[in-house]
């Protein structure tokens, strides 16, 4: 076991949706739906502790996709934005207040971790596409431009071929 590689992910296809997610996103419906009888310090401790580990594999997941594809210009994809909120609410229900019960109780918070988890599988997605190789979307401005510069051939080449034309048969 000491020489094994134990980064074994490597060569792993990269999933779209990471089963991480589906764990975060399956403790978030059972807080929203349940939330009322959850409101226990012991079991909201263990909800935030499933879901820490599930955002510090992945974390690891994330590692992994950005050291596989060094060079790539994956500094506009936003993870730690969502990173932030799912470990936010996950210290919330560590140590909740009273504020925070009548939150569970209500179902805002499992919204607000169905949310976040959500912006996560965005982010997750789309960094991923680009890790592949996704080009960006053009934009209106962009193809009017290009649409610009074809018909600027276009006249351009019917007006070469008038004037040529136009000198062989005058002369």
């Amino acid at each position: 076991m000491d020489g094994e590689n134990k980064d074994y992910h490597e060569d792993t296809v990269l999933e779209l949706r990471p089963p991480e997610l589906r764990q975060i996103k399956d403790y978030a419906v059972l807080i929203e739906l349940g939330g009322e009888y959850l409101c226990e310090e012991s079991i909201l401790g263990k909800l935030a502790d499933g879901i820490d580990q599930c955002l510090e594999s992945l974390r690891d997941y994330v590692f992994r996709v950005r050291r596989r594809f060094v060079g790539k210009p994956l500094h506009e994809v936003d993870i730690s934005g969502p990173f932030d909120g799912i470990e936010g609410l996950a210290k919330a229900l560590r140590r909740p207040d009273e504020e925070t019960k009548e939150k569970i109780k209500e179902g805002r918070i499992g919204a607000s971790l169905m949310e976040a988890t959500r912006q996560m599988a965005d982010a997750v997605q789309e960094l991923i596409e680009r890790v592949q190789g996704k080009t960006d979307k053009y934009r209106k401005r962009d193809l009017l431009l290009q649409a610009y510069d074809k018909l600027k051939f276009f006249a351009h080449t019917l007006f070469t071929t008038y004037k040529y034309l136009t000198r062989i048969l005058l002369c």
